[in-house]
């Protein structure tokens, strides 16, 4: 059985990708929906939220990722 492969330095991660963080009205205009929509999407729906101290911040290729993987939810 092959050895699983060593993290190089250059592998993707969307943090040390150091993306820049979207914040509540980012996501608002990626997703076209309200503050009040983004609360619920995050607490119902598993939108993944990053708290940095009392602020909520959003890595774009996670939130692009899980709006992929919703792909026809209705």
């Amino acid at each position: 059985m092959p050895r699983p492969r060593k993290p190089q330095p250059n592998d993707a991660h969307p943090i040390l990708n150091l993306e820049k963080l979207l914040d509540i009205h980012g996501v608002m205009e990626y997703l076209s929906v309200s503050r009040q929509t983004v609360y619920m999407l995050i607490d119902q729906e598993g939108l993944p939220v990053v708290r940095v101290g009392a602020q909520l911040r959003f890595i774009p290729s996670s939130v692009q990722r899980w709006l992929l993987s919703r792909q026809g939810t209705a």
